[in-house]
């Protein structure tokens, strides 16, 4: 190989840097300082800025741990003999996606299922109550005809209008009586 000069050294080292960012995701400088053939870390971190400001990759350099974290590098050629090996990966990942996708589909399928399953029965329960409610008015009815004037009939049609009917099953609550509803005075800590 001939010498390289100085650019043409830099630019052998931002591939580099490249091919290291596509096999991992963290690159250590001691790692990179060998491979690099570098030998002081301002040099290494000069040499990443300079590669991050070409657009070359895109990452965070972190002092502390003495790693360079990539989020993004530019594409490079694929090597002779690697194709097959992308195309494998790439079949992989559509069959991946494409049983991601069934799955999902099945999900919103079922849930789709059982809101209209849940809306079938919340009607059929709404039917249900209004032939019963019918059939306690008609009674009241034929109640009052046959005894007229013993008394109002608690079920009108007003007031069944009027009624908060909760549409789902009742929940057991405790209620506590607050001490000041006994008759008593409630009792005061403290000085009087």
């Amino acid at each position: 190989m001939p010498p390289l000069n100085n650019a043409q050294a830099t630019k052998l080292r931002h591939l580099s840097l490249v091919t290291y960012a596509t096999q991992r995701r963290i690159l250590h400088y001691d790692q990179l300082l060998q491979d690099l053939d570098i030998s002081s870390i301002r040099e290494l971190e000069d040499l990443i800025i300079d590669a991050i400001y070409l657009n070359v990759l895109h990452g965070k350099l972190d002092q502390k741990e003495r790693q360079l974290e990539v989020e993004y590098t530019m594409g490079r050629d694929i090597e002779p003999g690697k194709v097959e090996k992308l195309l494998l990966d790439l079949q992989d990942w559509a069959s991946t996606t494409s049983s991601v996708l069934t799955a999902l589909d099945a999900k919103i399928a079922a849930v789709g299922d059982s809101t209209a399953t849940d809306k079938a029965r919340r009607e059929e329960n709404e039917k249900a109550f209004n032939r019963n409610l019918r059939d306690v008015l008609e009674k009241q009815k034929e109640r009052a005809k046959r005894f007229p004037g013993g008394g109002q009939s608690l079920l009108t049609p007003q007031s069944v209008q009027d009624m908060d009917v909760d549409m789902e099953p009742p929940t057991a609550k405790i209620l506590r009586k607050p001490a000041h509803d006994s008759g008593k005075a409630p009792k005061r800590k403290g000085r009087t």
